[in-house]
């Protein structure tokens, strides 16, 4: 049954064919000239299209241009060339907000350098002083800037002088049956006054240390007697 309906539809396609073949015939067209005039009604009606859309677009610009005009029928036509001024002016001083910015910026990197290499030598500084503060309390313990008011050389001198009057002390003790004893006087003295080399005598009969030149002439004697003989021992 379909081989006949197709059968029967080529038929009338022919036939269709055929009517078509003889009004081009009748008409004096071929089928070139013919595929050309309805390319060319097709065309007709693009551009028909194409203009009714461009009319339609012309009349929603003058609508809009209308309501423009409407907001702008009251205001004041600007001076373009004030405004053309004006914006040169801005231009100028921008133009030389950046060089004046450009040049803070430089300026601003070398203080910060500055600043920095100023840190650097701030800190030397701080060791160095840390370092002369040592150096100063030594040179000052040295010079006896300190609670016991004795020079270095008064130190080493009281270990030398400590160990005559040790062997002093063992001949004066004989000399006077062991009532005087040579002693060095540790108290600090008063004032800026040095001590450490002070000489005093203690006196086992009172209990009390006094200054050598106190003492009678024959104590002051024995007294300078076993100072040298300790002095003569200690330098042996």
């Amino acid at each position: 049954m379909i081989r006949e309906q197709l059968t029967e539809a080529s038929k009338q396609y022919d036939a269709q064919q055929t009517i078509w073949v003889n009004q081009l015939e009748a008409s004096h067209l071929t089928r070139e000239r013919y595929e050309s005039y309805a390319n060319q009604i097709d065309k007709r009606t693009m551009i028909r299209e194409q203009l009714q859309r461009e009319e339609e677009e012309g009349v929603q610009l003058r609508h809009h241009k209308q309501m423009i005009e409407e907001k702008l029928k009251n205001q004041e036509r600007p001076d373009l060339h004030e405004m053309e001024m004006k914006v040169k002016e801005v231009a100028e001083c921008s133009e030389q907000a950046s060089k004046q910015l450009i040049t803070a910026q430089d300026a601003l990197s070398r203080h910060r350098h500055v600043i920095s290499e100023w840190n650097t030598l701030r800190e030397q500084t701080a060791q160095e002083e840390q370092k002369l503060e040592t150096i100063k309390l030594i040179a000052d313990t040295g010079k006896g800037i300190n609670p016991q008011k004795m020079t270095f050389e008064t130190y080493v001198q009281t270990a030398f002088f400590d160990q005559i009057l040790h062997a002093a002390n063992i001949h004066l003790d004989q000399m006077t049956s062991g009532q005087f004893r040579l002693e060095r006087k540790v108290e600090t003295a008063k004032g800026n006054a040095k001590s450490g080399l002070e000489l005093l005598v203690f006196d086992a009969y009172t209990g009390q240390s006094r200054r050598v030149q106190n003492l009678s002439g024959g104590e002051g004697f024995k007294a300078s007697l076993s100072l040298a003989l300790g002095l003569a021992e200690v330098v042996q």
